[in-house]
C-alpha cells in the first residue's frame, strides 16, 4: 500500500478525476481504470491512488522531508511518450501541480511574469495577451502542456532567432530532494540545467518568464517541390522569423509556412487558395484509415492532415498560427540535426525511402529549425538545429500496428550518423543515441544531478538507464 502523505497534503483517490482531460479518441484510459497513463494511453505512469496534489511550497517540502527514502516523480499534462514520469512501484509518490496554477507576479517595469508550475501554456499565452505581451519565443504546437513540463522537456517551436520555451526562463523556484527550497535565477550558471531538466533536479514550483511586446503576423503558406525545398529551406529560415515545413514523399511535395511580422497593410491581402496538396492528402487519408483501423474516418487524426487541403495565408497572433496541434495518440520522434549536416540528413532519408518506400508512412516528415539553446541538455544546446519529426498515429485502442516501432527505429537508424540529437521528451531508441557524446554539457548535468539528488529519488527505470545510474550512483 502507498504510504500516507504528510498532514495537509491531499492524496487523490483512484476514482477521482483524471490527471489530464481525456483525448477525443474512444478507448483510451477509461475513467474507471485505476491506472494513470500518458495522453496516448500507451505508457502506464502509475496508479491514480499514488497522486498527491500539494497546495503550498511547504507541503511539497514536508512531503519530501517526511519520506526521505521514497521515490518521487512529477507529472504535468502527460504528453511525453517515453516513461519519463512513470514510477517504479506502488510506494512511489506522483506529484501533480494543478494547484500551482496562474499568474503569481507581474513586474510592470521589466515585463517579466511568474507563473505556477502547473499553469498550461495556453493560459500563459492568454494572460500575457491581456497585457499586450507574448512569449519571446515560438510556442510549441500543443498548448495544454503545463509550463513546468514544457520547459523540462525543452519544448520548442520554430525560428532560428529563438530556441525553446526553456530559453525564455529567467527564474525558477525549486524544491530539492532534501526538502530545501532554492531560487535559480538568470545570474545563476545552473539555470541552463534547471530550465530543461527532465524533472531530475527537483520539483519546480514556479517559473518566471521573459515576455515581448505582442505583434501580429502573416503566415504565407505555399507548396514546393522537394528539390526546391532542399535547396532553399535554410535560406527561407534565415529570411523569415519563423518557418515550418511538411514533406510528403508520396508525391515529392513540401508544404511550407513562412511567418513574419505584419509591417505593411499590403501584407494583409489574402492570397489564392492552394489546392496543390489535395490529392496528396487523399493518399495519406487512405493509408491512415488502414493503419489506424478507422475506415469510417471518424478519428481526430484525420483532421491533422485535412488542414492541408485548400490552404490559404493566415494572419493573427503567433500562437493563433502555430499552437494549433491536435493531441492525437501517437508515437512521435524528433531528431535535431546540425544545420551544416541538413543536406546529409535529407539524403539519408531519400536513401531510406528508396529501400523502404512510403507505404508504412501516413504522415509527412516535419521540419522546424531553431537557434542554439542556452540549456544544458536540449537537443539544440550544441548549436542551431533543424528538428526532423516523424510519427505514427495509433488506433482507438492505443495498440500500434506490428510494424510501427520497427519503423520508428529504422528511421532513427537512418539519421543516427548525421550528428543529430533526439528530442528527450519524445520517443527515441536509447541504445542508438549516445547522449554523453552528443551533448557537450551532458557530463556536467549528470554531475549536478548526482550532487543534488545522490539517492536518485527523482529517477525511475527509464531515467536511470539514460543517466547510467545504479544504486543511486552514476
Amino acid at each position: 500500500m502507498p504510504a500516507a502523505p504528510p498532514s495537509g497534503v491531499r492524496l487523490v483517490i483512484e476514482d477521482e478525476h483524471e490527471l489530464h482531460p481525456p483525448v477525443t479518441v474512444s478507448g483510451i484510459t477509461p475513467p474507471s481504470s485505476p491506472f494513470l497513463t500518458n495522453w496516448s494511453g500507451v505508457t502506464r505512469l502509475g496508479r491514480k491512488s499514488q497522486i498527491v496534489r500539494p497546495s503550498t511550497t511547504s507541503e511539497i517540502a514536508d512531503l519530501l522531508r517526511s519520506r526521505p527514502t521514497t521515490s518521487v516523480r512529477v507529472v504535468g499534462s502527460g504528453l511525453s511518450f517515453e516513461p519519463i514520469a512513470a514510477v517504479d512501484d506502488d510506494r512511489t509518490i506522483i506529484i501533480q501541480m494543478s494547484n500551482f496554477n496562474g499568474l503569481e507576479h507581474w513586474d510592470p517595469e521589466t515585463h517579466t511574469a511568474r507563473f505556477g508550475a502547473g499553469t498550461p501554456v495556453d493560459e500563459i499565452i492568454s494572460i500575457l495577451a491581456s497585457k499586450g505581451r507574448m512569449l519571446p519565443c515560438s510556442p510549441g504546437v500543443i498548448g495544454m502542456q503545463t509550463i513546468a513540463g514544457a520547459i523540462s522537456t525543452a519544448t520548442h517551436g520554430q525560428g532560428l532567432r529563438q530556441s525553446s520555451l526553456s530559453d525564455a526562463v529567467i527564474g525558477l523556484e525549486v524544491v530539492q530532494a532534501d526538502g530545501s527550497v532554492i531560487s535559480v535565477d538568470k545570474g545563476d550558471p545552473r539555470l541552463g540545467a534547471y530550465a530543461a531538466s527532465l524533472g531530475v533536479l527537483g520539483v519546480i514550483r514556479s517559473v518566471t518568464l521573459e515576455t515581448a511586446p505582442e505583434r501580429q503576423f502573416l503566415c504565407r503558406k505555399f507548396s514546393a517541390s522537394f528539390d526546391d525545398f532542399a535547396g532553399n529551406w535554410l535560406a527561407w529560415n534565415r529570411e523569415s522569423e519563423f518557418c515550418k515545413a511538411w514533406w510528403y514523399p508520396e508525391t515529392s511535395l513540401v508544404h511550407v509556412w513562412r511567418i513574419d511580422e505584419i509591417t505593411d497593410k499590403k501584407m494583409l491581402e489574402s492570397g489564392d487558395v492552394d489546392v496543390t496538396l489535395n490529392e496528396t492528402v487523399d493518399i495519406l487519408t487512405e493509408k491512415m484509415a488502414v493503419h489506424t483501423r478507422d475506415p469510417g474516418l471518424v478519428g481526430c487524426q484525420f483532421a491533422t492532415i485535412n488542414r492541408f487541403r485548400n490552404t490559404t495565408n493566415q494572419t493573427g497572433r503567433l500562437h493563433e498560427v502555430v499552437t494549433k496541434g491536435i493531441p492525437v495518440p501517437q508515437i512521435n520522434c524528433e531528431i535535431a540535426i546540425p544545420l551544416h549536416r541538413l543536406d546529409e540528413s535529407l539524403q539519408a532519408l531519400v536513401s531510406w525511402l528508396k529501400v523502404n518506400g512510403t507505404e508504412s508512412l501516413h504522415y509527412p516528415f516535419i521540419f522546424r529549425c531553431t537557434g542554439q539553446s542556452s540549456t544544458w541538455i536540449s537537443p539544440a544546446s550544441p548549436g542551431p538545429a533543424c528538428f526532423i519529426g516523424f510519427l505514427v498515429y495509433l488506433p482507438a485502442d492505443a495498440k500500434w500496428t506490428e510494424d510501427s516501432m520497427p519503423l520508428m527505429r529504422s528511421l532513427q537508424s537512418a539519421l543516427v550518423d548525421c550528428g543529430g540529437v533526439p528530442h528527450l521528451g519524445k520517443h527515441f531508441c536509447t541504445d542508438l543515441w549516445r547522449l554523453p557524446d552528443l551533448l557537450p554539457k551532458w557530463h556536467a548535468f549528470a554531475q549536478l544531478r548526482q550532487s543534488v539528488d545522490p539517492a536518485g529519488r527523482f529517477l525511475n527505470p527509464f531515467l536511470r538507464t539514460m543517466f547510467n545510474v545504479t544504486n543511486g550512483k552514476q
